[in-house]
């Protein structure tokens, strides 16, 4: 604002359609690792020590089912850094 040199007031008004609005909130969720590419959903099997570390780590993760020790997951990520995770 301190480099406005002149300023005048009108009575034009605009609208922002917000179903067109872009999220960062969602986005930020989803993109975990620092991977380019496009959102896809994943599905995998882990059996750890804890599987908060898993959720924790991928926040739109939720548990789909749970057989002793062994969990499948669910995830939609953003690119394709959780390849490399997986695989770590």
């Amino acid at each position: 604002m301190d480099r406005l040199k002149n300023l005048k007031v009108t009575s034009e008004h605009f609208s922002v359609p917000y179903r067109n609005k872009f999220e960062e909130g969602e986005y930020r969720k989803r993109i975990q690792f620092m991977r380019g590419g496009k959102i896809r959903r994943v599905k995998f099997e882990y059996s750890g020590y804890s599987v908060d570390a898993v959720l924790d780590r991928l926040p739109t993760a939720r548990i789909v089912s749970e057989d002793e020790d062994k969990y499948i997951i669910d995830a939609e990520i953003f690119g394709d850094g959780i390849d490399m995770w997986i695989r770590s």
